[in-house]
């Protein structure tokens, strides 16, 4: 069966990828749906690529039927100055694999609230990693990838994996909000990085990124390796 991009796709091409019906899991719907209405964010990727996305996020769903939700306190509180509330730290990252990483800082914490669950928002996020395409960072990336790099090593920070990504996300029987989210320096620190470091250093990466006229980028920290992700 011949590989096409999923904008070039007809619905006849989406069923017999098993990507339109009931062999389409939510988030490959989502994903379709996205592509559709901003082509130029995701116009690369393949019905193959697609594929593995919905094996993927399936295996994802029939997890979240078995295992429970976090049991972490609705406190929205933060301890930590310079960090996320333990709630946040703990969910934030809930729906990109059975055991997702928790979230050590993030550079727009100030300005995009995490939301509680409560009201128009009963239900956990579920997000799902996506990788970058066509962005002015894409362009770029073989040139400033190596200067973050090095701004890390020279604050003796110790990383696993410093990569882009984009996230959607949706909340689950509500099904809302889930448009694709700005770019994000996904940063992977080892044992001892504290949210202070996260938090002194995101903005150097961010002007390293304006240099270069990439703007409206977030720099999101995690505890641990990644897990790689289909799609």
């Amino acid at each position: 069966m011949k590989d096409i991009k999923v904008i070039d796709a007809t619905d006849k091409d989406l069923r017999d990828f098993g990507l339109l019906g009931d062999g389409a899991s939510d988030t490959v719907t989502k994903t379709i749906q996205t592509i559709r209405k901003h082509p130029e964010l995701l116009g690369n990727m393949t019905l193959f690529m697609l594929q593995c996305q919905n094996e993927c996020a399936k295996r994802r769903e029939l997890a979240a039927q078995i295992l429970p939700t976090p049991s972490v306190a609705l406190d929205a509180t933060i301890v930590d100055p310079y960090g996320v509330s333990e709630y946040e730290r703990a969910t934030y990252y809930h729906g990109i694999s059975s055991e997702p990483p928790e979230l050590l800082y993030r550079s727009d914490i100030k300005t995009n609230p995490f939301p509680i669950p409560k009201g128009r928002f009963p239900h956990l996020g579920v997000k799902t990693a996506h990788g970058v395409f066509n962005t002015p960072l894409n362009t770029v990336w073989h040139i400033v990838a190596p200067k973050i790099v090095s701004l890390l090593k020279s604050r003796g920070i110790r990383y696993s994996v410093v990569k882009m990504a984009r996230f959607t996300t949706t909340f689950d029987e509500t099904g809302e909000d889930g448009s694709l989210g700005p770019i994000v320096i996904w940063i992977a620190t080892h044992p001892g990085t504290t949210a202070k470091d996260a938090y002194d250093t995101s903005p150097a990466i961010l002007e390293i990124l304006e240099t270069y006229q990439v703007e409206g980028v977030v720099v999101e920290w995690y505890e641990g390796a990644v897990e790689k992700l289909a799609g």
